[in-house]
């Protein structure tokens, strides 16, 4: 008999970073909060895609232009990390998640919380 993931398991990059079906619990409030922002929902739709490997998230970067300059920057450095596999190991590649949950939080903060708004004088 065949194994489940035989399909998968002869081929695996080791960079694969999916979450597998536990993304799911993750995605689906972060759906919900994403509500009408693409990129939102680009970011957390990362967490339910059956195989993920960093250079996936390369649409993501778009995202960044909607930063304040010190998050953007921030953010650019994160997109680096999976790199750091090279010195770290295989579970460098995990580093990954860094940047999408600091990009959609970011996105998430200035949506609700008005944190990347520009202060408006009062009149």
């Amino acid at each position: 008999m065949f194994a489940v993931n035989s399909y998968y398991a002869e081929g695996r990059y080791i960079q694969d970073i999916s979450i597998g079906i536990a993304g799911v619990f993750v995605a689906l409030p972060m759906f919900w909060f994403s509500r009408g922002d693409m990129d939102m929902l680009m970011l957390s739709g990362a967490f339910v895609t059956p195989h993920l490997i960093p250079y996936n998230m390369l649409p993501f970067t778009s995202a960044i232009a909607r930063l304040k300059p010190i998050p953007a920057v921030i953010a650019c450095l994160l997109s680096w990390l999976p790199f750091s596999a090279n010195w770290l190991g295989s579970w460098g590649w995990w580093l990954g998640w860094l940047f999408v949950i600091w990009l959609w939080g970011w996105l998430a903060a200035s949506r609700y919380f008005g944190v990347n708004r520009a202060l408006k004088p009062q009149s």
